[in-house]
């Protein structure tokens, strides 16, 4: 049970981080790229797509790893099915976007996407996540001596 409080309480730092490095780095694309063919306007909803992509992904994660009421109420520990169900809609979720935005660049004239920054935002998500868990490890251990 402990874990998952802490699993739940480094999304409350995770989220609000992801967010305003993600904004930093859109606005970044926007005004530092070249101005030609609206490509600073097609990085930035890019990005942001990535972005949201990973946080809900994140959520998924999250809903999967907490045990429901009705869970508690029955007896029955369905959190092993839970999980394995969240799992598959977080991949059926990444292969979708990254399937469609990798369609959308690869087949059109005028693309709408871009797969690199749409794999930034993704990924800076799982960075921030990856360095928040880290911290939080590291802060329990020096409880724990």
């Amino acid at each position: 049970m402990e874990n998952q409080n802490d699993l739940h309480k480094i999304g409350i730092f995770v989220a609000p981080m992801t967010l305003v490095l993600g904004i930093i780095i859109a606005l970044i694309f926007q005004f530092s790229l070249t101005k030609l063919n609206n490509i600073n306007q097609i990085w930035m909803v890019s990005m942001f797509l990535g972005l949201f992509t990973g946080l809900m992904n994140f959520s998924f994660l999250l809903r999967g790893s907490r045990p429901s009421y009705t869970d508690s109420y029955t007896g029955k520990n369905n959190l092993m099915k839970r999980s394995m169900l969240y799992f598959f809609f977080r991949i059926i979720t990444f292969g979708a976007i990254f399937s469609i935005v990798a369609m959308n660049q690869f087949t059109k004239e005028n693309p709408s996407f871009n797969l690199i920054p749409t794999a930034i935002g993704y990924f800076l998500h799982l960075v921030i996540f990856l360095v928040v868990y880290i911290i939080f490890n590291l802060r329990r251990k020096k409880e724990n001596n």
